[in-house]
């Protein structure tokens, strides 16, 4: 079991306080609904979740887990486990039909006010609770736009469109090289680019083929063609990261050596070892007649520009034929979780940058949906099986990374997937964030702003909040939050209604006082100013201090009137 202890004074975005019970309704809510996102993590982990108290909860665990912590979080991407409110989900019978729109409710520092295709605008929330800590987000809006094509993105950027953005590193450089305003922060540990292969249809079912494919590209011109700091790929992990720095294991490389080697004279004697027979066109041809031609599908634009044509060209050179497959990304998608396809580009997800577990973790054979059915959560899209990788998958889960035991199994696990190679590492593509400063400031891109909000400013996921409590406006005075920040709506709306009446009533005082004004002018005019002195005089005569003080009051009080008179006459 582990124990988890939620921050005190957290508020959902209606006002509604975050307590441990929305915790507990999630974990039931998930088991109930299998179906939606994160559910599968929840019931291969969790057996119970108990509220011990409103800021405490208690998860009961189906089996030891030492890196269960590791799903709540956020490193690079999306934790495995998001909080439902339960306010607004106990009342959902069929989630599936649930729009969760308008208003949905989040306990970050922003509401949704309007999302399209094309758009998401978000509105800060002057009401957040994280404002009292001194996480002070600066947007009023933040709005996310969105660019079918990178060259469009470039030009936003350039006239400073758009404040900031991912883009392809070779643009990025060169859009800061031209433009003082732009700053870029560059991010190493971008995805593995990986060529996914459908390992149930022959003749990819047979490894010596894979192994061809994997000899027919030349990663380092692939790289540095669609990548300045690109790399060759050693493994599924990226660049920068503990994986890649202890678990990939140069002996095994050396011993497989179709991921670091390009030798497409190798990819052919393979080929031509199986029986293989090259066609007319020049297209290797099974001893069953199953000519080696494959459909490869990819997302519309290309996240790595070329990388379509690149496999084409290369894989032609030793009798392959693939097909590009351009398709929006909801499609391409779709059809990759439910193992629709040849062969498919692919990428390492952020799984891949924690902990090698959480990688291999994904293949247990245990998580295998029937084909054409879709996947939870990325795992084993490939529906690879291996008895022995599920042996060791059980016992590595039960101990830390950085015991020898576990690096024993680490080492078979890195050998084992060589070798079946059912996900090609292709090429690691370091990313650039870019930030325009025209407008917005501090970027935390460097120390100390870097690390102290979170680690680091990707903007395509949760890290994005942490970037808005960062920076400056350069045209504008820093968005300083009000000096009391209600705990509940009830608490605004009777603050309010208290401040309306108070006004009301400050009306009334102005109107009556207005009234006796015009009463007194009124009555002056009748007066001459002549009896008026004559009256002051006679007031002049009133023995002791206190009446003589009261006269002076009087006297002023008249001088006043009778000047509002003189020149209302004149």
């Amino acid at each position: 079991s582990i124990r988890i202890f939620l921050r005190r004074g957290v508020n959902w975005n209606d006002g509604v306080p975050f307590t441990a019970d929305d915790v507990v309704f999630t974990v039931k809510y998930l088991k109930k609904h299998p179906e939606l996102v994160t559910a599968s993590w929840v019931n291969k982990n969790i057996e119970d979740a108990i509220a011990l108290d409103k800021h405490t909860v208690l998860f009961k665990l189906k089996e030891p887990n030492p890196r269960f912590h590791l799903g709540l979080i956020s490193v690079i991407g999306f934790p495995e486990f998001w909080v439902m409110p339960k306010h607004v989900y106990e009342k959902v019978e069929d989630p599936m039909k649930f729009k969760n729109w308008p208003n949905p409710v989040f306990t970050g520092p922003y509401k949704v006010v309007k999302c399209t295709k094309e758009m998401v605008v978000l509105e800060r929330r002057d009401d957040y609770w994280g404002i009292k800590y001194g996480w002070i987000p600066q947007p009023k809006y933040v709005i996310g736009k969105c660019f079918k094509e990178a060259e469009k993105l470039y030009m936003a950027l350039d006239k400073a469109e758009v404040d900031t953005s991912g883009l392809r590193l070779g643009m990025a450089l060169k859009l800061a090289e031209k433009n003082p305003y732009i700053k870029l922060w560059i991010f190493r540990m971008g995805d593995v680019d990986l060529l996914d292969v459908n390992i149930h249809k022959y003749p990819l079912s047979l490894r010596e083929v894979r192994w061809a494919i994997s000899y027919a590209i030349d990663r380092a011109k692939l790289a540095k063609a669609v990548n300045p700091l690109g790399e060759p790929a050693k493994s599924w992990f990226p660049l920068d990261t503990k994986c890649a720095r202890e678990f990939v294991f140069s002996d095994v490389l050396a011993k497989y050596d179709w991921i670091t080697t390009y030798d497409p004279d190798k990819a052919i004697k393979l080929l031509e070892d199986l029986g293989f027979k090259r066609g007319a066109d020049g297209i290797f041809v099974t001893p069953n007649g199953t000519r080696l031609s494959f459909k490869m599908i990819y997302p519309s634009p290309e996240w790595v520009p070329g990388y379509a044509e690149f496999m084409v060209t290369s894989l032609k050179k030793i009798g392959i034929e693939v097909i590009p497959e351009p398709m929006a990304f909801s499609e391409f998608f779709s059809k990759l979780m439910k193992l629709d396809y040849d062969l498919a580009y692919s990428w390492s997800q952020s799984a891949a940058r924690v902990s090698p577990y959480r990688w291999y973790s994904r293949f247990h054979s245990k998580l295998i949906k029937p084909i054409g059915v879709e996947v939870s959560e990325l795992e084993n899209t490939v529906r690879y099986s291996n008895p022995e990788v599920d042996k060791l998958l059980d016992e590595v889960s039960l101990i830390l990374d950085d015991t020898p035991r576990a690096k024993e199994i680490y080492h078979r696990l890195f050998e084992i997937f060589v070798y079946d190679l059912p996900r090609i590492p292709i090429i690691c593509r370091p990313e650039a964030i870019v930030f325009n400063t025209k407008y917005w400031t501090n970027y935390p891109i460097s120390p100390p702003n870097l690390g102290a909000w979170g680690g680091n400013p990707v903007n395509w996921d949760s890290k994005l909040k942490f970037v808005t409590f960062s920076i400056k406006p350069t045209m504008a005075p820093v968005w300083k939050p009000p000096e009391k920040i209600p705990e509940k709506v009830e608490e605004k709306i009777n603050e309010l209604a208290k401040g309306i009446s108070d006004l009301k009533a400050k009306f009334e005082e102005l109107k009556a006082v207005s009234d006796k004004v015009s009463s007194l002018s009124a009555k002056f005019e009748e007066l001459e100013i002549e009896k008026v002195v004559a009256q002051v005089r006679a007031v002049a005569g009133i023995s002791g201090l206190v009446y003589a003080s009261i006269a002076v009051s009087i006297i002023a009080i008249i001088i006043s009137i009778a000047a509002v008179a003189f020149a209302k006459k004149r």
